[in-house]
């Protein structure tokens, strides 16, 4: 929410994320997708992780669930429950079915917000 991101200590938070690139990380892709976080706490401790791509990538794919999971978050505010299943449905079938078939339910999106 963008109050929540607005908020002061989220903000002075964000004000202590540096962000660099790393030519090591960069020469990985496309293969890979990395990323390296290194948190420092006050008392200097550091905790480091590497992670070799994300959920979603080509080389780590979501499954059916989490996929359906997202959608059904991100999209619960602009449609009705059944908009989004026969969205769902025809997505699943995106392979037998007209895309004219999926891009006629995507323009109902406003109409059932």
């Amino acid at each position: 929410e963008l109050e929540r991101i607005l908020a002061g200590d989220v903000q002075a938070l964000l004000a202590k994320v540096q962000i660099a690139r790393s030519e090591e990380l960069t020469a990985r892709y496309p293969a890979e997708s990395p990323c390296r976080i290194r948190v420092t706490l006050k008392d200097g401790t550091v905790h480091l992780k590497e992670k070799p791509s994300y959920e979603g990538f080509f080389a780590h794919p979501m499954s059916w669930e989490t996929v359906f999971r997202k959608f059904e978050g991100l999209s619960e505010p602009h449609t009705t429950p059944a908009l989004r299943g026969e969205i769902a449905d025809a997505v699943s079938r995106l392979d037998s079915i007209p895309l004219a078939d999926l891009t006629n339910l995507l323009g109902k999106v406003k109409e059932a917000a």
